[in-house]
Parts: structure tokens; sequence; C-alpha cells
């Protein structure tokens, strides 16, 4: 296959609009997004991302010019999305950050009550009584939708930084006792932090293009209705690598986030958490039981045997649905980029890049080119601890495992002229699953 220029960078490393704004778990790296958006997108062409998370392929492409549509099913990812893409006003945040720094903040009053509490705390007591002074505040400002989405976006930053949430991963895990007694962060200037940012860094890159975020999964019937009555002349994406239970927890965290911007008014419903991220996310139902592992071979090595089979086949089905939408949105002549991973299960690698061709294939996609790049600005740890949670020191000492080390782009092409393709392994893998 053909060489890419991700290998040794033809244009200089690049950010896109408003890319450190907020956190988000397994971002497509700056450099990456505007490499695939200078190489696939022209001004007036229509882009799809079905899983945009924070938006930065998104951002890239209506950099470009182009008409983008969106779809994730986590409510922070579109909030984000949607905040970066918002026409708001400067002027009118720029007061509003001279309001913030000129407040006199009070350092007692109602602490905010949590919708969702959990079983552990994660905000100090001063933190949640900011929390709900800053939400009486910017209910108090009367702003406009684009301005409120931008308010909701630093807040949801300012809400993550001044919780107890380890900062160095995204995953929801506490930081240490001691830590947390001597914890001294303010959700009002991190508040302002956030906000700041944005005023400085967004005039840096505009949008010539249209950016539209829907909240359907992928692998839907809503979704594959949406795309195939609008063809979209190219596809990027990053799609999961694995189920989110047990990659990134989306839910965790985002949830934390939510319980505090979905007070907005305007916003309660817009943003509303609903039943459970994680399970809307793809393999988040477990469909299959235990059974033969001879037609995952070709994809994954963990066995029949395994517990992790059946959220395998589970992604993978789900991951398969996602295939046939990218296919059934995508016009003749048309372009879909795929960035992927092999993720550990289970210490067996899931070749999803295999996969993926395999289901195209039966999708009348050409497979164009296949390219690997080094892992690059992405917090992924280069080992992890399978049984870290064992009692069992002897089986902790042998759980350590690599981590993925690079992405893998595959480009596919549909043709002008459709053709009818066999049924592939991946095909049969699912049916045998079935």
């Amino acid at each position: 296959m053909g060489g890419f220029a991700g290998d040794a960078l033809s244009i200089p490393a690049s950010e896109t609009r408003l890319s450190r704004w907020h956190p988000y778990p397994a971002m497509i790296p700056d450099e990456l997004a505007t490499e695939l958006a200078s190489l696939h997108v022209t001004r007036g062409c229509k882009v799809l991302d079905p899983f945009c998370g924070s938006g930065r392929l998104l951002m890239a492409a209506a950099a470009k010019g182009a008409d983008c549509l969106g779809f994730d099913v986590n409510p922070l990812a579109r909030l984000l999305s949607e905040a970066k893409a918002a026409p708001a006003c400067l002027s009118i945040l720029r007061a509003i950050s001279l309001e913030a720094k000129s407040l006199r903040r009070p350092t007692a009053g109602i602490p905010l009550k949590l919708r969702y509490p959990s079983k552990v705390e994660w905000f100090s007591e001063g933190v949640l009584v900011e929390l709900a002074a800053i939400l009486n505040w910017i209910n108090g400002l009367k702003l406009g939708f684009s301005e409120r989405l931008v308010m909701a976006t630093a807040l949801s930053g300012a809400t993550r930084d001044a919780s107890w949430m380890r900062k160095s991963g995204w995953k929801l895990h506490r930081v240490q006792p001691l830590e947390r007694a001597h914890w001294k962060a303010s959700a009002w200037d991190r508040l302002v932090s956030r906000l700041d940012h944005y005023i400085e860094h967004s005039p840096r890159i505009l949008l010539t293009g249209s950016t539209k975020i829907l909240g359907f999964s992928c692998s839907s019937v809503e979704a594959r209705d949406t795309v195939a009555g609008d063809r979209f002349d190219v596809v990027l994406t990053s799609p999961p690598y694995g189920d989110s239970r047990t990659t990134v927890q989306y839910g965790g965290a985002s949830g934390l986030c939510l319980d505090v911007v979905t007070r907005i008014e305007g916003l309660e419903d817009r943003y509303s958490m609903g039943s459970g991220i994680d399970a809307s996310c793809l393999g988040g139902v477990h469909r299959f039981s235990h059974g033969s592992d001879e037609p995952l071979r070709r994809y994954w090595a963990g066995g029949a045997r395994s517990e992790a089979i059946s959220k395998v086949t589970s992604f993978l089905y789900d991951f398969a649905e996602s295939c046939r939408t990218i296919s059934a949105g995508l016009a003749p002549g048309g372009t879909a980029v795929l960035v992927l991973g092999r993720r550990s299960v289970s210490g067996f690698r899931l070749k999803l890049d295999h996969f993926a061709s395999d289901v195209m294939a039966t999708q009348e996609l050409q497979l164009t080119s296949v390219n690997r790049r080094q892992l690059r600005q992405k917090r992924v740890p280069t080992r992890i601890n399978r049984f870290a949670r064992s009692n069992c020191a002897a089986q902790r000492a042998r759980g350590s495992a690599k981590t993925m080390h690079e992405e893998i782009i595959l480009t596919f092409r549909r043709p002008c002229i459709p053709h009818a393709p066999p049924k592939s392994a991946a095909t049969l893998t699912l049916e045998a699953a079935r």
C-alpha cells in the first residue's frame, strides 16, 4: 500500500480550533486531524464524523470550508463540539470574564446537591458552594444560546479541574487522601481560566464551513436513516478501539460534569445524561454468550473460555453496524478514512483494522491504503496491569501488558459503479456469533 504523510508530516504540526480548551478521552492528535483534512477535504464538500468526540476532525474539516455532520452518544462530547463551533460574541464574553474576576465570591452558602450521588465524594464542601454560586450567577446573565454553550463548556472544565478527580487520565479515579486534604482548587478561578482560553484562542482558527452535531449512536437505525438521505463526500472518523467500560469509561467523568452544566437554563434537556452513557457506546450491551472462538480467531485470539469473549463479539457486532452506517452515507466516488488501533483485550490484541477492512469489503468499499503512525500526543500508558485489583501478589506480578503504540489509518473509496462483493470473514464471524 502507499505511504502516508503522517509518517513524516509534510505540513507543520498545527492545532484544530480550541483543541486544548477542555480535556476529553482518546482525542485524535491535532496534526493528524489537520493532515487528514488537508488531504481529503475541499471547500463545500460534505463531511461526516460518526464518532466525533470533542470535534477535532470536524473542526479541521469546517476550517477548510466543509459542511460537517457529527454523531456522538456522549452529551458532553456534543456540548464540546457545539461550543467550539458556536458563533459566540467575544465582547460579551470579555465583559463576563471581567465581571467574574471582580465579583466578591461567597465563601459560605448552600452547597450544590448532586442529582446523581455516588458512593464516594468527588468535591470538597467549598467547591460545591462555589458551583452553586456560579450556576446562580450564570443563570442571571440571560445569555444568548452560543454564549451559554461557551459558558457551559468552561464550567464543565472548571468542574473537572476543581473536583478530586485524578487529572492524569480520564477514568474516574480520585486523588489520594493526603492530596484531597490539602486541595486548594477554586471553581471560580478555573472557570475564568477556561473562559479566557476561549476568548484568546477562538479567533485564531475561524470556521468557514458549517457544523451540526446529533446525539445518535453510529450503529443505530436513526443514524443510518439520517446519512442515507444525505450522502457525504468524505467520512473522517476515529472509532472507539473497544467497549467504553473497559477502555476510558466515558460515562463516569462525563456524568460529573454534566450533572453541573445541565442546570444552566436552556440546557437542562439538551445534554441530559439519560440512562447511562457507557451502555449506549459500542459494545455497551453484551448480546452474546460464550461459544466457539473459531470465527474470532482472525481478529482476536482470546479463546472461547475467556470472560471477555461476550464483550468482544458484542463490540464487533456494533462496530460492524457502524461500518454499514458509514457505507450508507458515503456517496459514489466518496472517501472514508478510519483511524483505528489494536487494543489489548484480556492480553490479546483485537485486530480492529482487519475486521474493518473485511466489513467494508461487504459494503462495496475498496481499501486503497493502509498506513501506520506512532502514537503521539495521546495520554496512553505504555503498560497496564490486567490484574491490578487482585489480592494475589503473584497474579499482579504477571499481569503487566503492553498497550497500543500506533494508530492505523485505513482509507476506503466507494466506486462510482457498484458491484456485489462476496461475504467476508467478518460477516461469517458475526453470523456465527448470533
